[in-house]
């Protein structure tokens, strides 16, 4: 019996021939995905920083009451949600541009008495500000309600 094989010299060229039919095909649908995700991802995005604040619904505002989150957002109370910096600063800006009194920085520490809210406020309109009050609510950085409250606990 006589068996011949072939020369590993002759299978080179169609391991070759595959290697660069799979590549030639691998690369391009790789660049299309991550540019595909990438318009998509930012579409995305987009559309959900559109909607930059939106009130509190009713069964969010138990969830957040049981948690011992007090004071907690009443429902239908406008808060806003997850934005990046620059689009957080745009949309405070149009809420507040026809406001006399901006709180322009906010801070919460520990002092001397415990917790402590820090406010630095503007005053844009002719009248002399004599009193303000407010309620300071506690969110942590993914818009979710964090413990700042009555119990000196943030």
């Amino acid at each position: 019996m006589h068996e011949t094989t072939k020369e590993p010299s002759q299978q080179e060229p169609s391991i070759r021939k595959l290697t660069v039919r799979i590549v030639s095909f691998a690369v391009p649908a790789l660049l299309l995905g991550v540019v595909a995700g990438f318009f998509l991802g930012g579409w995305t995005m987009t559309r959900e920083w559109d909607h930059s604040y939106q009130p509190v619904a009713q069964a969010k505002h138990d969830k957040s009451a049981q948690v011992d989150a007090d004071p907690t957002p009443e429902a239908k109370t406008k808060v806003f949600g997850r934005l990046p910096l620059a689009r957080m600063r745009m949309a405070v800006k149009g809420l507040t541009d026809r406001d006399s009194l901006v709180v322009t920085l906010g801070w919460v520490g520990s002092g001397e008495r415990g917790s402590e809210l820090h406010l630095q406020v503007e005053n844009r309109g002719r009248c002399v500000v004599t009193e303000y009050s407010g309620v300071a609510y506690g969110f942590n950085a993914s818009g979710k309600v964090a413990r700042l409250n009555k119990g000196g606990e943030h």
